[in-house]
């Protein structure tokens, strides 16, 4: 850009306002600013500088231009890189958030179904309770009917026991009647067999006392014969 200014005229010192202003409309549509120009350009506004300086200023200043537009396409660069780098990141952190929604969307399915199987297990376990209370209940009943019938026929068994207690008794009442006059027989057989015996032993002393007479008669009558006989001699 030098060169091409220089080509076209920088013959006079009247042109150098012009060609400052030129430079600087540049910097400015650049974005470089009019303070940054005005303060690196070197440009003197009293007509004294000359063509050389002001050629090395605007070579200083297209120098600054193309240091700030190489800083601008870095800037770009690290700019799209850092885009690219965010839109992967936005991507893969869709995907993970994708993958959470699907996770988050499998548990609630899951607590969806253990809840479904948690209310299926309590109706079961309801229903099997009643189920088993009713057995139960059934067996209950049946037990107590089975308890009743028992009682019954053990009322029946107690009245036939009962009976049998009162024969027995009687007969036990019989038995201890005829032991008694059995008893009483047994005494009385036994006074008679006492008193047998006293008469038995009397007559065995009569006897022997009626034995003892006859002999003594059977001698005195011996001795009377024998007298007689010898007296007849």
């Amino acid at each position: 850009m030098a060169n091409f200014i220089l080509q076209f005229g920088l013959k006079k010192k009247t042109k150098k306002l012009y060609y400052a202003l030129v430079v600087t409309a540049f910097l400015i549509v650049g974005g470089v600013g009019l303070a940054p120009v005005l303060a690196n350009s070197d440009i003197h506004w009293g007509g004294e500088s000359n063509t050389q300086s002001i050629s090395e200023s605007i070579d200083k200043l297209s120098q600054n231009i193309r240091d700030k537009k190489r800083s601008i396409t870095d800037l770009n660069g690290n700019l799209d890189q850092a885009k690219n780098d965010l839109s992967k990141a936005q991507s893969i952190l869709g995907m993970q958030q994708g993958n959470v929604q699907d996770l988050t969307n499998q548990v609630e399915a899951l607590k969806t179904a253990l809840a479904n199987k948690q209310t299926e297990l309590n109706n079961k376990v309801n229903e099997l309770t009643k189920q088993k209370q009713d057995e139960i209940n059934q067996k209950i009943l049946e037990i107590n009917q089975k308890i009743a019938e028992g009682n019954q026929k053990v009322a029946e068994k107690q009245k036939e026991v009962d009976a049998k207690q009162r024969e027995f008794d009687a007969k036990q009442n019989e038995l201890s009647a005829a032991n008694q006059q059995l008893n009483k027989i047994q005494a009385d057989y036994n006074d008679q067999t006492t008193k047998l015996s006293d008469a038995n032993k009397t007559i065995a002393d009569y006897d022997a006392r009626l034995r003892k007479v006859q002999d003594e008669v059977s001698d005195l009558k011996a001795k009377a014969d024998k007298a007689v006989a010898d007296a007849n001699q």
